[in-house]
């Protein structure tokens, strides 16, 4: 069975698999040339020479992971901002109970005297009035001539 799968690999076949064994000879030798954590001295690696978010929480101590979730003590308090825009203006209100009611008022000033109206039309002659009482005598007239 081998005889027939070597018989039926063409040459270029056979160049894929040479290839393919080179590389995977080169990254196993890679791969044995790289630098781990147990050869770097404490202290000697900045975060100027990390890649940004290289390292995650799986990279990191559990204590350190720890750590950087505790909070420190509050700080002062910063200065007031700037005064923002004014709001828009609200919709309206409810209307409110009646309140109680109050003490009357003192009385106003008087008002001036207004314009003279027309003469109205004349009315009706009224009644009668009672007769009034006898006068005295009334004292006697001249002597006329004689005739």
């Amino acid at each position: 069975m081998l005889k027939r799968f070597v018989s039926r690999l063409s040459p270029q076949a056979v160049a894929v698999f040479l290839v393919g064994g080179m590389l995977l000879a080169g990254s196993a030798t890679a791969a044995r040339s790289m630098i781990n954590g147990n050869q770097i001295k404490p202290g000697t690696v900045s975060s100027k020479q990390i890649k940004d978010r290289t390292i995650t929480a799986r990279d990191l101590a559990r204590k350190t992971i720890k750590d950087l979730k505790k909070t420190g003590p509050r700080g002062l308090r910063g200065p007031a901002g700037a005064k923002g825009a004014p709001g828009e203006v609200g919709s309206k209100g409810p209307v409110g109970a009646t309140g109680a009611k109050g003490d009357t008022g003192a009385d106003g000033a008087d008002g001036t005297d207004g314009a003279i109206g027309e003469t109205g039309p004349q009315g009706e002659k009224g009644a009668a009035g009672a007769a009034g009482p006898k006068g005295d005598t009334g004292a006697a007239g001249a002597k006329g001539e004689k005739g």
